[in-house]
């Protein structure tokens, strides 16, 4: 879907690096994923279950959470632990942002996120004031 895998490239270029996959894992069998350098994130089992890396079993509608030094040093191998089903799950991964610290404030029906509490309260007047026509400018 974006990223790189098995010598394919998706086309389309996201503006931060991240790679986000559909993975099937046949009945029984084991592949090894490439992970970018420095990349940390998840893979969510949507069917079977299976094994991630050394020892982390994910099954169904859970998640596995990756990072640099989890053992895969670049790659990840998976095995389906089912001989009768196949295993399908998303992985993503990124690259931290380092951004800092998030300040979050409550607003009419939702919220706003930002880098500094000064921004939140900023998107928050610029959002009351505007009303139906935020983020339209």
């Amino acid at each position: 879907m974006l990223g790189s895998q098995f010598g394919q490239t998706s086309p389309a270029q996201p503006p931060i690096p991240i790679q986000i996959l559909h993975v099937c894992v046949l009945p029984g069998a084991r592949t090894e994923l490439t992970l970018p350098s420095g990349h940390r994130g998840f893979a969510y089992a949507m069917a079977g279950h299976g094994l991630f890396g050394d020892n982390t079993r994910v099954d169904a509608r859970h998640v596995a959470l990756l990072s640099p030094g989890d053992g895969h040093d670049g790659t990840l191998a998976v095995s389906n632990l089912s001989a009768e089903s196949s295993l399908h799950f998303l992985l993503v991964s990124g690259e931290p942002l380092h951004a800092g610290p998030l300040y979050k404030k409550l607003g009419h029906g939702g919220s706003f996120i930002g880098r500094t509490e000064e921004a939140v309260r900023t998107m928050k007047a610029r959002f009351e004031a505007a009303g139906e026509g935020y983020g339209r400018e």
